[in-house]
């Protein structure tokens, strides 16, 4: 059975290194075909032309606005792109992500074996994505999945979690206030305060009045500054012109590949573990069930 081919656009000034890179995709089956650039400006001219499935940047030949990563996503809105960057500059590849990359690869010299998953990773997630987008699986007050949506990308992360280290985590948040201004306005607080997280999570309107994110994370460290920045976010939440919430709580829970479950049976868990946000409330860890 032949393997699907994918179009690969490599925008990387370094010729040893994007041939390392084209090695290590083709490395198991032979599935891209390569397209080697060495300057942003010819990969934008490039994209006019001819699409691409994934685009994978150096982050070297991107500037500190992040401007020609705006022009690339604008170009290939259906294109998974990827930023390769060393351990070293792991801070500049999340800004990256956060100006619309949809992940990151760090590496030293040259690209380990387990490249060609974490991009296939991201072309699957990102087909994923659309799927959704298509089979009206949207929340129409905030721009966010519904439960049908999130279903579909819970098991999907689940899937793809193999990594014995490597974990799902199901976070909810529920906010007490009907009021569809209080909802559009936390949902807004949410998304912003997860374009500032070190994980890119993926969100959720699951219920009337709850919120659903799901972040896969190598350490519950990473999610649990998240939280910490969602804590601080919601103990400001003020609204315009709306009633305010009576309160706001969340809970989490962990998917473990070593124990399968199915995303309903981890939503449910991360709800049993709701607990307040309060004002005056002195910061406590969390850990998942």
């Amino acid at each position: 059975m032949s393997k699907t081919r994918f179009k690969a656009l490599l925008v990387i000034p370094n010729f040893s290194q994007a041939r390392d890179v084209g090695t290590m995709l083709n490395v198991q089956g032979h599935t891209f075909d390569i397209t080697p650039l060495q300057a942003l400006n010819e990969a934008q001219k490039r994209c006019v032309e001819e699409s691409f499935d994934v685009v994978l940047l150096s982050l070297s030949i991107l500037d500190s606005k992040f401007d020609g990563l705006n022009a690339m996503t604008q170009s290939l809105p259906d294109a998974s792109i990827l930023v390769l960057a060393s351990p070293s500059q792991q801070q500049e590849a999340l800004q990256a992500i956060r100006h619309g990359a949809d992940d990151c690869i760090l590496f030293d010299g040259s690209p380990g074996r387990g490249i060609t998953q974490t991009v296939m990773n991201v072309i699957n997630r990102k087909q994923l994505l659309q799927q959704i987008r298509s089979a009206g699986c949207e929340d129409a007050v905030t721009g966010f999945y519904n439960l049908d949506g999130f279903m579909s990308m819970a098991q999907r992360l689940f899937n793809s979690c193999r990594q014995p280290k490597s974990k799902v985590y199901v976070v909810t948040f529920r906010v007490e206030g009907t009021d569809q201004n209080v909802i559009a306005s936390f949902a807004e607080a949410l998304r912003a305060t997860c374009r500032k997280a070190e994980v890119t999570p993926s969100l959720s309107r699951v219920g009337s009045e709850e919120f659903a994110l799901l972040a896969s994370a190598d350490s519950l460290a990473e999610v649990q500054h998240l939280l910490h920045r969602s804590e601080e976010t919601f103990r400001k939440f003020k609204m315009n012109g709306a009633e305010q919430p009576h309160s706001i709580q969340f809970g989490m829970a962990a998917y473990d590949p070593e124990y399968p479950a199915t995303p309903a049976v981890v939503l449910e868990r991360a709800r049993q573990n709701l607990r307040p946000i309060l004002p005056d409330q002195a910061d406590t860890p969390v850990h998942p069930a």
